[in-house]
């Protein structure tokens, strides 16, 4: 039953509700799965179980970064709540559990990832530089002003 308060968050939101389906790009989905992975880290917080501390969020945040690479920077509340639920002997094991799951889910929504691998760490690169430069005719600022407001 808790799936349904990241659901729930998400129709109920104006913003999204009235943005969204005028102008869905990798932005949305993004944004999306990142306020679901949130909403679940929240949610879940007490639940002491792999399902909850560790396979869902990993699912949730492998679409936030599939969505888009910038989106990664969700990886850091989940090892974060992760390190807050685990039990001392289980905190490292519950991280590498995480991120063993995060790239198997990012290769399953992202599976050129591993068929064009060249391609794709070239799509990684522009981005990378892209953020670092920024473009022409945007008010924001290359570097951290630019991947600040994502």
């Amino acid at each position: 039953m808790a799936w349904l308060a990241p659901l729930l968050v998400l129709l109920l939101s104006p913003s999204f509700s009235r943005l969204g389906w005028a102008y869905i790009n990798v932005d949305v989905w993004a944004a999306t799965f990142s306020a679901a992975t949130l909403v679940w880290l929240a949610s879940t917080f007490h639940q002491r179980n792999f399902t909850a501390q560790v396979l869902v969020p990993a699912a949730l945040a492998a679409a936030a970064v599939a969505s888009k690479y910038t989106a990664a920077v969700i990886v850091i509340p989940c090892l974060l709540a992760i390190g807050l639920q685990a039990r001392n002997g289980h905190r490292i094991l519950g991280a590498a559990q995480f991120l063993a799951l995060l790239c198997g889910f990012f290769l399953l929504f992202c599976p050129y990832a591993l068929f064009d691998t060249p391609r794709f760490l070239n799509a990684v690169l522009h981005e990378a530089h892209h953020y670092a430069t920024g473009h022409r005719r945007f008010t924001v600022e290359a570097g951290w002003p630019h991947l600040w407001r994502i």
